[in-house]
């Protein structure tokens, strides 16, 4: 083979090298370009679907108390008949009887939703459930107990809504004007 020939199949062989990368550079360009588009689908995808979860997440607040407020309604309706039964007739045993009534539907329903009254009354002062608001001396009880209670307390799921407001004992002839907080 000559010099001539033996470039020509050289080049031959370069051009058909050349050519074969290019074609592999074309097939990842091709894969470069799928990927991208999928890329972005998913990233569309995932914006659309931040979108809906707080859109969702807002309209769960928004009506979160729904279902309380349609068994609240009943109450409601109980109330106003218990009134206007009120104007009706002067019977006021059967007006105090549909307002005990009344109350303890109530109670059934913030059992339901897991609302509980403190117990305070003849229990230790607790600062981390009673508000103590005034201080009574007692023979009959130890210092620092629950004597009265001026209004109950709430806890919903073991969380406190509202502290007892209530009257702590103290021993009789000393000045303890504290109360253990």
């Amino acid at each position: 083979m000559s010099e001539k020939e033996h470039k020509q199949e050289e080049t031959l062989k370069l051009e058909d090298e050349i050519r074969n990368l290019q074609e592999e550079i074309n097939s990842k360009d091709e894969e470069i370009k799928e990927l991208n588009e999928k890329y972005l689908r998913l990233l569309a995808e995932t914006e659309n679907m931040k979108k809906r979860l707080e859109r969702e997440k807002r309209e769960f607040f928004e009506y979160a108390n729904e279902n309380l407020l349609k068994d609240l309604l009943p109450i409601v309706d109980n109330i106003e008949r218990a009134i206007e039964h009120a104007h009706e007739e002067a019977n006021v045993e059967d007006f105090i009887k549909g307002v005990e009534l009344i109350l303890s539907g109530f109670k059934k329903l913030l059992e339901k939703y897991e609302v509980k009254e403190v117990e305070a009354l003849h229990k230790p002062f607790d600062p981390n459930f009673h508000e103590a608001m005034t201080m009574t001396e007692s023979d009959e009880h130890p210092a620092n107990t629950v004597v009265g209670e001026m209004q109950k307390g709430y806890t919903f799921k073991n969380r406190l809504l509202r502290p007892s407001l209530v009257s702590v004992s103290k021993t009789v002839g000393k000045n303890n004007d504290n109360v253990d907080k």
